[in-house]
């Protein structure tokens, strides 16, 4: 169940990358406040649902999930637990949803942080965030 769930958040993140990508962005060119007023909202989606497939693919290597391939192949039972969550990374799709999640920190810290930057300036960056982050 934790695999598909994992893989589901990966999907929503998916959807809301789009979005920020999107709707900020078309905001800032037809001057429309409520357009660019959602792009912290919609990061900080990207980063819940980044969030929860990263740790839940943290979860599954530590737990020893082999049902799912990427754990199968990278780990075994007789790692250590740091051995187990740096397992994660070791195969090319941990590291890309590494990235994912770096990534999406970044959005947060933006989205915590730039209170006093201009409106249009964040659904700019948040903007080009998200089309990365897709």
């Amino acid at each position: 169940m934790l695999p598909e769930l994992a893989h589901f958040s990966l999907i929503m993140a998916l959807c809301f990358a789009g979005l920020l990508s999107i709707v900020p962005l078309s905001g800032t060119f037809m001057h429309d406040q409520t357009m660019m007023r959602t792009a912290r909202p919609l990061a900080v989606m990207v980063f819940v649902f980044v969030a929860a497939a990263f740790f839940g693919l943290v979860t599954l290597f530590v737990t020893d999930d082999f049902s799912v391939r990427i754990i199968a192949q990278g780990s075994n039972l007789s790692l250590p637990l740091f051995y187990k969550v740096t397992a994660l990374w070791g195969g090319h799709e941990g590291s890309l949803l590494l990235w994912s999640f770096i990534l999406s920190c970044w959005m947060l810290a933006v989205t915590i942080l730039s209170k006093d930057i201009p409106l249009d300036m964040i659904a700019r960056v948040l903007s080009v965030m998200g089309m990365i982050a897709v």
